[in-house]
């Protein structure tokens, strides 16, 4: 590891050398030493490298498409099959990003509103209370607590009437292979739901510390809703031990993810055992049975994804109003407030901008994040009943609108997890160069990819390169595809765009002549000579 690091720092004092010397040529530029034959020289020895690059990866059964474009001369340095129609897995987020800060704006808020019913009298509230959503993927349990908190603020004490969620500002299309008609799951992904709360995913956390003469285990659950059935057969073993390095032993957490049942998980003592089982009872309500044995002072924590999370939600919103003082006489269900014929009053309001999400959407490559995204296009837009149906259409239109040829492109959903989407990498390229030249979205894409070297899907690529903390991009990854396509800035200060679109057995090895292209486009300047 040491001599890799150290033949990387001598790589970039050598070519921070030749830099320097450029900047001396530079001076010679201005007395036309400088020529244009110099300038066809250095690009031709750029695409040299690239084309070198592909011939010795001596690809087998792959098809590919790169393209890398000046953004500052307006021309392509390089092109490779870049009307060819290929998968882009996670490039498809580009798109759909793109297509919802220019359709929806960019200061687009999500508004996650609570309304009530009838009066309020003396603190008490003689009606129901509406929890409305609106599509925000990232509203928590943390939100919810605000919200209560500004309820509790106004004065209620009591609400006499039943706490009901509204999830209708999306379709009822949860399943993500539903809406995009794909016989190949991929990779599950939660429900994509107009009211959702923690990314719809619930932890349950099994704490050693005892409950009652029987020393039951605690079980506790987030969001904390009595929409979860929780059935308590665990114990807890020992007591307490106050030990001096209290931070690193107690309360200590491990965290599983589960997204099916039943699940097992053996403590790290091996005699001793905690277990949580998941399952469906005759009402589809989700059932977690806790069972076995856990230590004094230790907690194991599981996360399952969310069946009904409207259901969840209004199940949550009951017990943090109860917990907060404000007693709640009903009880806790789903319904929709257009349905409701008497006068409705707002009590609470959450906000979050969508540029918020597009951040985590696109650095992290968030499918759940890029699916509600996809959907909140076509839901804003109201003209369909099936959102997916409806934002499909949008994205057309609009990258058509902006003389984007997208004749061979195609797209079943917003994440990329589809293997039926197909995208070229002239679409993307012009995607890109459209972004760059918007006021509005350049910095905000600008912000949102992932830098290399530094954070995001490219955190551990290119690093100790002249392409960390320089080039900024959106990967794409299934099983048989790689895809790598932003913006880097070479030795000269120039900026272009690229995209590097592979399908293929080899994911591994176009990773790697991924980072080796974008290192040659960061180490690129206009000095060099052939041979």
């Amino acid at each position: 590891m040491r001599n890799k690091l150290l033949k990387n720092a001598i790589v970039s004092i050598i070519i921070l050398g030749i830099f320097s010397l450029s900047l001396l040529s530079q001076n010679s530029f201005k007395s036309n030493i400088f020529t244009y034959e110099d300038t066809l020289k250095s690009l031709k020895f750029l695409s040299g490298q690239i084309s070198r690059v592909i011939t010795g990866a001596g690809f087998k059964n792959t098809n590919y498409s790169l393209a890398v474009y000046s953004l500052d001369n307006s021309r392509y340095y390089f092109k490779k099959s870049t009307r060819k129609a290929l998968t882009p897995a996670s490039l498809t987020k580009l798109f759909t990003c793109f297509s919802a800060l220019y359709t929806l704006g960019t200061n687009f808020e999500y508004k996650t509103k609570i309304y009530h019913t009838g009066n309020i009298i003396d603190g008490v509230l003689n009606g129901d209370l509406y929890i409305v959503g609106a599509g925000d993927p990232l509203f928590s349990t943390d939100d919810l607590r605000s919200m209560v908190a500004e309820i509790a603020n106004k004065g209620i004490k009591e609400i006499k009437g039943n706490i009901i969620a509204d999830g209708s500002y999306f379709d009822d299309i949860y399943d993500r292979l539903d809406y995009s008609g794909d016989k190949d799951r991929v990779q599950p992904v939660q429900a994509i739901t107009g009211l959702s709360i923690n990314n719809n995913i619930v932890t349950v956390t099994i704490h050693g510390n005892p409950q009652g003469k029987f020393r039951r285990a605690l079980i506790t659950t987030d969001p904390p809703s009595p929409a979860f059935i929780i059935i308590n057969k665990s114990k807890v073993k020992g007591r307490p031990k106050h030990r001096k390095k209290k931070k690193a032993y107690l309360n200590e957490t491990i965290e599983k993810a589960y997204y099916g049942g039943p699940v097992e998980y053996q403590s790290t003592t091996r005699r001793r055992k905690s277990y949580i089982k998941h399952r469906k009872n005759a009402k589809g309500q989700q059932v977690f049975t806790a069972s076995g044995t856990i230590n004094a002072d230790l907690s194991y924590s599981y996360r399952y994804y969310i069946d009904k999370p409207e259901e969840v939600v209004a199940g949550a919103l009951l017990r943090l109003l109860n917990g907060s003082g404000i007693k709640v006489s009903g009880t806790f269900n789903v319904g929709k407030i257009s349905e409701v014929k008497t006068e409705v009053y707002q009590l609470a309001e959450n906000k979050r901008y969508l540029v918020d999400v597009i951040t985590p959407t696109l650095k992290n490559s968030d499918n759940y994040l890029a699916e509600n995204i996809f959907k909140l296009i076509g839901a804003n837009s109201g003209k369909m009943v099936e959102n997916a149906k409806e934002s499909r259409q949008i994205i057309i239109s609009l990258i058509d609108s902006m003389e984007i040829d997208f004749s061979k492109c195609v797209l079943y959903d917003g994440s990329g997890l589809s293997r039926r989407n197909k995208l070229t990498a002239n679409a993307s390229i012009n995607l890109l160069i459209k972004t760059y030249n918007s006021e509005i979205m350049k910095p905000i894409l600008d912000s949102s990819l992932s830098i290399a070297g530094r954070d995001g899907t490219l955190r551990k690529r290119m690093r100790y390169s002249l392409a960390a903390d320089n080039l900024k991009a959106k990967t794409g990854t299934h099983k048989n595809v790689s895809g790598l396509c932003g913006f880097v800035r070479t030795l000269d200060g120039e900026n272009l765009a690229f995209c590097f679109i592979f399908n293929g057995p080899s994911v591994g090895l176009y990773k790697q002549i991924e980072n080796q292209l974008g290192i040659i486009l960061a180490q690129f300047f206009y000095f060099n000579k052939e041979g």
